[in-house]
């Protein structure tokens, strides 16, 4: 699982696991990634993860983001990188730098690693689902109320569809 590491001025990191596919970083405590720092904007960037790759995002035009010494807007993470949020030092790691607790009878807590690995491709591949073929045609799209965005073509979707298979 993806890590975000933060180096506050005064004691030992903290860290953050990266468990969602959209997570924000900044001042405001509403945030998933609450970095309590003056230079910070309380809505600084977002972690986009795609089910592929990690993309860093600014939340704030006049937010200062700098990976690995350069200032970006947007760019894709890759294991190692240093952040730099306003002055607030971040790194982020595409692994867990931390021993994960395994459930009883478990060996070495890769298990629990994988399993946060795979509720995140699920949710990725959950939110954009295509309608299945075996969906009553009285019962809604799924894709209606879902985050995706996909739609189907016009004049196809899954009533006339199903019309055409005599359901």
């Amino acid at each position: 699982m993806a890590m975000l590491r933060y180096f506050p001025q005064e004691g030992s990191p903290v860290f953050f696991a990266v468990h969602k596919p959209v997570m924000t970083i900044g001042r405001a405590l509403g945030n998933d990634v609450h970095i309590p720092d003056r230079s910070v904007k309380e809505h600084h960037a977002q972690i986009v993860f795609n089910g592929r790759d990690f993309q860093l995002e600014e939340l704030d035009r006049i937010a200062d983001i700098a990976i690995n010494g350069k200032k970006k807007r947007r760019a894709r993470l890759v294991d190692g990188d240093r952040l730099t949020l306003g002055t607030a030092q971040l790194g982020f790691s595409m692994y867990s730098e931390l021993p994960a607790a395994a459930p009883p009878g478990e060996g070495d807590g890769s298990h629990s690693e994988l399993a946060g690995l795979r509720k995140l491709f699920q949710r990725r591949s959950t939110s954009c689902s295509r309608p299945s073929s075996t969906m009553s045609s009285r019962s809604p799209a799924p894709h209606a109320a879902s985050s995706c965005w996909w739609m189907p073509p016009r004049g196809k979707g899954p009533r006339r569809a199903f019309a055409r298979l005599g359901t």
